[in-house]
């Protein structure tokens, strides 16, 4: 074998050496910090991009902050409207509150009885409809006046299970029974915390 012959076999050896050896630094050392180069930019994407919608989030919050404390005072505003019981009666306030509607009528009211607690749709557990059946001597124009101080004492309060009857020689006076509807809390005790901050 000749000098020539032997380099060729030298080089072709240092050839396939150095293809393996670049092969190794390829397979052990490129490709893995490419890949992990690649997640952490992956990574580093996804921190930019919750870093970016948490500082959104900081911008917005006096926004938002004063969003809820207008929801909260519209919820407090009709919450007013939703009676609580008095002594763990409803019928007490509520009593009470139908007899004072009588002013500037002529109506006459002759009695107020609990009628039944009505159960919402399954869906809503939060209220449920107390209701009450009232009987009144009454023209009509007086019912008329009491209806609307009945909604104008409390808007959320409907009126329905109407009856009328003639009485013999008051042709003007009838024998008017209705129902009336509050929305109460299913629970009161477990009404929004908000509503029963007491006030400073």
């Amino acid at each position: 074998m000749n000098i020539g012959d032997k380099r060729t076999q030298y080089i072709i050896l240092g050839a396939i050496a150095g293809c393996a050896a670049l092969f190794l630094l390829l397979q052990f050392l490129i490709l893995p910090s490419l890949a992990s180069w690649k997640e952490m930019s992956a990574k580093t994407e996804e921190m930019r991009q919750e870093l970016f919608e948490m500082r959104k989030v900081i911008q917005l919050r006096p926004e938002v902050s004063l969003q809820i404390e207008s929801a909260k005072t519209a919820v407090k505003s009709l919450a007013a409207n939703i009676p609580l019981p008095v002594l763990g009666n409803y019928l007490l306030g509520m009593e009470e509150s139908i007899w004072n509607c009588t002013n500037g009528t002529d109506a006459v009211i002759v009695s107020i009885a609990d009628n039944n607690v009505m159960e919402l749709p399954p869906a809503n557990k939060t209220f449920r409809l107390y209701r009450v059946r009232v009987q009144v001597q009454s023209g009509l124009d007086d019912y008329a006046r009491l209806v609307k101080n009945i909604h104008g004492v409390n808007p959320l309060c409907s009126i329905s299970g109407i009856n009328i009857a003639a009485r013999e020689n008051t042709p003007q006076v009838h024998e008017i029974s209705f129902i009336v509807s509050w929305l109460v809390w299913s629970d009161p005790a477990k009404r929004p915390g908000f509503l029963m901050e007491v006030v400073k």
